[in-house]
């Protein structure tokens, strides 16, 4: 029939169809090839090709038939996702030889920008290179394609070139001065370079100019920019005011209430957040996103009293049940959307409201992330090293100057090499020079800043033995790759000390001196208790800044108990402590600080302390003083000031108490019933100074009272402190116990294999 010089197109695609489901493949690409001949660009006839070849092994040809299918099918889907299987399949150099190829054949027909959808393929399986050399190679033939310049704005951006990427930006807007996706990429790439207001700039322009643009994507995308940018900037007040504008004028988009909820949780109006979720879910009730945030903001950041938090939690249980009966049930296009939102998305205040039922919450919300994943199996085993050792891969979203990595990286640093290849995924985006600290610790160092699919593309070709979390529920990032099956042993940590509910996940690695009795139940995974707290502790001191009480507008008289955890833990039910404490110590002055997130709306925290003071017929001016946030060497001046530092029960102190025995204060601590309860009780234990951990709030008051009063205890423990600090740099017991844990659950994992 392909001999027929008459036959229109259209009749050769309707005969190439009907041969293809007749199962008469090789006629069936015979006639699409013949339309390829008279349109070299034809995009079904290319797609069908394309999928016969990838079926018959042809992955090099099916590439090239794939990809100029993607840019020119309205719903290009199945064919990137085809390009992305056949190149896979290929070797290095067959995929130099097609990317060359498909140049050649896009360059020819003067169609660059058509190469677009393949060129977002190649990005996100890492081929940055591949996918440069295919859009500079269709630069030199359309020096004037913006998409392309976009892309290549991201794709040197990706390699770590930001000069070249902001040019390469700047040169796109030339030619597409009001693209909504070119503006929110290139305000995206000026705030990650530290330029914040010409960031802000644009991204206004981009809500401008989205705010009418048919893709909801892109609508969402550029408020949020704009939403990113003022926050950034610390500009509170101008984001709410903007975000209203746009939900006013657009409110018959879900982007416009999303973002301006969004706004509002992150500016401190958590109450209005939920309640904007809510009335956007009666307009929207289909939309996934405004029903995640739905679920995940009925947890407030502070709450005004032991009842609301309560409620609060009935509403979450609600919510999540609702939610995971949807993602059971949902459809593809829904499935995809759920892995984006539970990328950005944790239930991470849950555990700070301190309730009794965490792990059957926490494994809901487990299974729900894990009947999503993508990688359910591992794939066949590699062989070991030639060396022999362990590969261990540490994945977190906080390798920097963090309070977790201030506290645990000596993991990274004492781990013996003769016996582990240790490798660490930093998937934040911030970089300091304890980030390079830890790098220098490490055999493989990644950076792959919010990047899910390229942590995935590292850690397939790492094929570690073990993956480890040191935080899960922080980051949403690292939460969707703890809900991955990765690695044959998957461990967490105390980063986040709560059981992460997910099924992936094999042991939770925690110390003996911070386990409460029956522990174990707490935990979806097996529980490992390390000796001592679980690490050993690397001071990472600042330059003394020589700051006095002055400094903080703090009386040189009064008795200072320093309060300085986050807001989030400090609860209704324990607000009656200070007062008391109070009444029997008439110069004490308790120092609270800000969040240093603006989410923490301090003013519930403040005014339930001066609600507790006066209704003990106390005068709260007298007795409570609240800083704003500092910087870390004033953080590190007030600990050198203070008297007595008082931890929060319920969720105890890590890295701050770490710093107050660094600086000598006395600390008084409460075990509880939960691990982060008796982190900071673990931390005097292992020091020998135990005198000072309470078992209720009665004994905690009473030993704050005696350290205020009695100057010559309060001095014995300082120096029990001081005396016995140097335990936490050298005990090593943790870390030759890890290896040992590493070693035989390696072992384990090889023999179910």
């Amino acid at each position: 029939m392909t001999d027929d010089t008459s036959l229109t197109l259209a009749d050769e695609l309707d005969w190439g169809i009907r041969l293809h489901k007749a199962g008469v493949f090789d006629e069936a690409a015979d006639a699409y090839r013949e339309i390829l001949r008279r349109a070299p660009l034809h995009p079904e006839a290319s797609f069908l090709l394309g999928s016969i070849e990838l079926e018959q092994g042809e992955a090099g040809s099916a590439c090239v038939h794939l990809a100029v299918a993607a840019g020119g099918l309205e719903a290009p889907d199945e064919a990137q996702a085809g390009f992305a299987r056949a190149y896979e399949l290929l070797d290095p150099a067959a995929r130099e030889d097609t990317i060359a190829n498909l140049a050649d054949l896009l360059a020819t027909q003067n169609t660059g920008d058509r190469a677009a959808p393949t060129i977002r393929v190649l990005r996100l399986l890492g081929e940055t290179e591949a996918a440069l050399s295919l859009t500079d190679t269709l630069l030199s033939g359309s020096p004037q394609a913006g998409e392309l310049l976009r892309l290549r704005g991201q794709l040197l951006h990706d390699s770590g070139r930001r000069g070249e990427a902001l040019a390469a930006a700047e040169a796109a807007l030339n030619i597409l001065p009001n693209d909504c996706e070119l503006l929110t990429a290139h305000s995206a790439m000026l705030a990650r370079d530290g330029r914040s207001d010409e960031a802000l700039r644009l991204a206004r322009r981009a809500a401008e100019s989205g705010i009418a643009h048919e893709s909801a994507d892109t609508r969402r995308a550029a408020l949020v920019q704009l939403l990113s940018c003022h926050i950034e900037l610390r500009q509170l007040e101008a984001a709410r005011t903007e975000l209203w504008e746009y939900q006013r004028q657009a409110p018959d988009w879900p982007e416009t209430w999303i973002a301006l909820a969004r706004c509002l949780h992150l500016t401190g109006h958590h109450a209005q957040a939920e309640a904007t979720v809510g009335e956007a879910r009666e307009r929207f009730p289909e939309n996934l996103e405004l029903q995640w945030l739905h679920c995940v903001y009925a947890l407030a950041p502070i709450y005004q009293s032991t009842t609301e938090i309560g409620e609060s939690r009935k509403r979450y249980t609600q919510r999540l049940t609702a939610l995971t009966k949807r993602i059971t049930t949902a459809d593809a296009h829904d499935r995809s959307r759920a892995r984006l939102l539970a990328q950005d998305l944790t239930p991470y205040l849950l555990p700070y409201q301190y309730g009794t039922d965490d792990r059957i919450l926490q494994e809901t919300y487990g299974r729900m992330l894990v009947e999503l994943s993508e990688h359910k199996t591992l794939p066949p085993a590699t062989p070991a090293r030639d060396d022999g050792r362990i590969v261990v891969a540490f994945v977190s979203g906080f390798v920097w100057r963090h309070t977790n990595w201030r506290m645990k990286r000596g993991w990274l640093k004492y781990l013996d090499r003769n016996r582990f290849f240790v490798a660490c995924l930093h998937l934040g985006e911030r970089r300091d020079e304890m980030t390079a600290e830890i790098e220098g610790y490490c055999d493989g160092f990644h950076h792959l800043p919010s990047d899910f699919d390229g942590a995935v593309r590292v850690l397939r070709e790492m094929n570690p033995e073990i993956v480890f979390y040191p935080e899960v529920g922080m980051s949403g990032a690292v939460q969707r790759l703890a809900a991955e099956r990765l690695a044959p042993v998957q461990c967490c940590a105390i980063g986040h000390p709560v059981t992460t509910g997910l099924p992936t996940m094999d042991f939770f690695v925690s110390g003996d001196l911070i386990e409460p009795d029956g522990a174990d139940a707490h935990y979806a995974e097996r529980l490992i208790r390390l000796p001592g707290i679980s690490f050993p502790y690397m001071p990472a001191p600042l330059s003394d800044a020589g700051l006095t009480r002055a400094h903080f507008d703090l009386p040189v008289d009064a008795t200072l108990f320093l309060c300085l955890q986050t807001p989030q833990k400090y609860l209704p039910a324990d607000d009656s402590l200070y007062p008391r404490i109070a009444a029997e110590v008439p110069s004490a002055l308790f120092v609270f600080l800000g969040g240093g997130s603006s989410m923490f709306d301090m003013s519930i925290l403040r005014d339930r302390l001066v609600a507790a003071f006066r209704h003990a017929g106390l005068d709260p001016a007298r007795y409570l003083r609240f800083l704003p946030h500092l910087s870390p060497e004033e953080y590190q001046s007030l600990n050198t000031l203070g008297d007595v530092y008082l931890d929060t029960p319920g969720w105890s102190g890590g890295n701050t108490t770490l710093e107050a025995i660094y600086q000598g204060l006395p600390i008084v601590t409460m075990r509880g019933r939960e691990m982060r309860a008796c982190v900071s009780a673990g931390m005097l234990e292992l020091i020998g100074a135990a005198e000072t951990i309470a078992d209720g709030h009665d004994t905690f008051v009473e030993i704050s009272v005696r350290l205020a009063r009695d100057t010559s205890w309060r001095n014995t423990m300082r120096q029990k402190v001081i005396d016995g600090r140097a335990y936490l740099e050298t005990d090593m017991g943790a870390i030759r116990a890890m290896e040992d844990f590493f070693e035989q659950a390696v072992a384990d994992a090889r023999d179910r294999s």
